[in-house]
């Protein structure tokens, strides 16, 4: 087309008349433009998967005043997701007991990164009753879903030697959590008012399962509150990688331009 354009006996001139200006062509083999955005999330972890049975571990437990606990992350939790605490305990059916307080927490701004630990004071939202850890025995269960049907997360048992009651019979006693495995990913304590995890702080999330929820590594107290654990390192915790992929193509070129960001909370 540009040669023959450009050749002057392909041009009608007049000085009276105004030939038709041409509006239609084709240009075969034109190149081709073709742009592809493609999003690739990948997610691995150590442990059970975002938001299950041993995503989390309780660290504390203080029933003398003032009451406290700590709640170890150990997987990412994404932005929306509601956390509830309570000191219910858990009857042989899985069913809460309902008696005692349930508060909650909704994951905010861009997520919760594993290693991260949650207190009381993070619980801002009553659910129901009130949550007082006795200092005769109790609980600090933590699940997602709804009271009436809890999928449990992590648990801690304050109440008798070392072991999970057959039933919630009383304020005090619970049986151990439906899907969760006591040692694994939820403990049971010889009973005191205070206690404190003080085994090693950083490790993969299976590893940090198995140490936190091992007897031998917590201090107990019944007149001293052992300090709580805050700061945790779980290492090949969720990752995330995000690929933005731009290509222009032409009959005699190709062109590839590919970002991509990655966000761990460890490495």
């Amino acid at each position: 087309l540009l040669a023959s354009i450009n050749n002057p006996s392909n041009w009608q001139g007049d000085d009276s008349s105004q030939p038709t200006i041409p509006t239609s062509f084709t240009v075969a083999a034109a190149a081709t433009t073709t742009t592809t955005s493609t999003t690739t999330t990948t997610t691995t972890s150590a442990a059970a998967s975002n938001t299950g049975a041993g995503s989390c571990a309780v660290v504390g437990y203080h029933a003398d005043s003032p009451d406290e606990v700590g709640v170890l992350l150990l997987e990412e939790f994404a932005a929306g997701t509601q956390i509830f605490i309570t000191d219910d305990g858990v009857h042989a059916d899985g069913s809460l007991r309902r008696s005692e307080g349930i508060k909650s927490m909704t994951v905010g701004g861009s997520g919760l990164a594993a290693g991260s630990v949650l207190t009381l004071s993070d619980f801002s939202n009553n659910e129901e009753g009130s949550i007082a850890l006795s200092a005769s025995g109790d609980q600090v269960i933590i699940f997602t879903g709804s009271a009436a049907s809890p999928d449990f997360l992590c648990a801690l048992n304050n109440e008798g030697t070392a072991e999970w009651q057959a039933d919630a019979e009383s304020s005090s006693t619970s049986a151990l959590p439906p899907g969760l495995t006591n040692g694994a990913t939820a403990v049971a304590l010889d009973e005191k008012d205070n206690y404190a995890y003080t085994g090693s702080t950083s490790g993969t999330a299976a590893e940090l399962l198995a140490s936190i929820n091992n007897p031998s590594n917590w201090q107990g107290d019944d007149s001293s509150q052992p300090t709580i654990p805050t700061s945790f390192t779980v290492a090949g915790a969720a990752t995330s990688t995000t690929t933005m992929e731009t290509r222009t193509a032409s009959p005699s070129s190709t062109t590839t331009s590919t970002t991509k960001t990655t966000t761990s909370s460890s490495t």
